[in-house]
């Protein structure tokens, strides 16, 4: 799976306004729980119009930077952001039962609907 289709899938996931569980772990298999996160999932794009208000070198600089794509997770009252950056993709599984997990050259994400009757 590619980083686009494993960000289509979490903002397929996010698109369902639904709560989710999001756990982060260190790159290694032994790896303790980084953090574990829990509310809705939302997409946060970035916002274009920055872009048109740079000019010169710094808009040059600016558009050709890698940018992350962002993931808030949360509540109204307090939100965890996920950055994910393109150059640090390794790997990424879906599916319906054990939701996403993406696997980074820092650590490991996994993604899923909140089922608490199951966890």
């Amino acid at each position: 799976m590619t980083f686009a289709e494993a960000v289509d899938a979490l903002k397929a996931l996010a698109d369902e306004g639904v709560v989710v569980k999001a756990t982060v772990w260190g790159r290694e298999d032994d790896s303790y729980s980084l953090a574990s996160l829990g509310g809705l999932l939302v997409y946060a794009p970035g916002d274009p119009e920055v872009l048109g208000a740079l000019s010169g070198e710094l808009r040059d600089a600016v558009a050709a930077a890698e940018i992350a794509t962002v993931f808030e997770v949360g509540s109204s009252d307090y939100t965890h952001t996920l950055a994910l950056w393109p150059s640090r993709f390794v790997a990424a599984e879906v599916d319906d039962i054990n939701g996403i997990q993406i696997v980074t050259r820092d650590g490991r994400l996994h993604v899923h609907k909140d089922r608490p009757w199951i966890d």
